[in-house]
């Protein structure tokens, strides 16, 4: 069994700079990127967003398409702001 390769932008970023290292990994490592969210759910304060992801990696020139979802929510903390969760 051979090791996966690490993924560099997964996980978990907050604030500007960390958002911005996440659009910069992905134009140094892939192209043809195509985001396409389908269906939009919302309950309160809370919704989700659901799709594919196509893309094609630059080292290897094999283009995947993949199903995503995110999640957000808004909460009160002095004042409203976006938490993506």
């Amino acid at each position: 069994m051979t090791a996966q390769p690490e993924v560099e932008y997964f996980g978990r970023r907050c604030g500007g700079e960390k958002i911005a290292s996440f659009f910069e990994t992905l134009a140094r490592k892939e192209t043809r990127l195509k985001l396409e969210m389908t269906l939009f759910v919302a309950e309160g304060d809370t919704f989700a967003v659901f799709g594919t992801y196509t893309t094609t990696s630059k080292a290897t020139q094999r283009t995947i398409t993949i199903t995503v979802a995110q999640l957000f929510a808004f909460v009160m903390a002095g004042s409203t702001r976006l938490r993506i969760m």
